[in-house]
């Protein structure tokens, strides 16, 4: 059940509305498989 929802529903929205705005954003956050944050990138102005 938990891939069909990554699959159907975070994957969509991954492709959709993330990816294509993600050079655009003024900080992206990286997280690991178990959402823990490892990166922080901070775009520089």
């Amino acid at each position: 059940m938990a891939r069909q929802v990554w699959r159907d529903v975070n994957l969509k929205n991954l492709k959709e509305y993330i990816l294509p705005t993600r050079n655009r954003a003024d900080v992206i956050l990286h997280k690991t498989q178990n959402h823990e944050i490892d990166r922080v990138f901070l775009r520089k102005f």
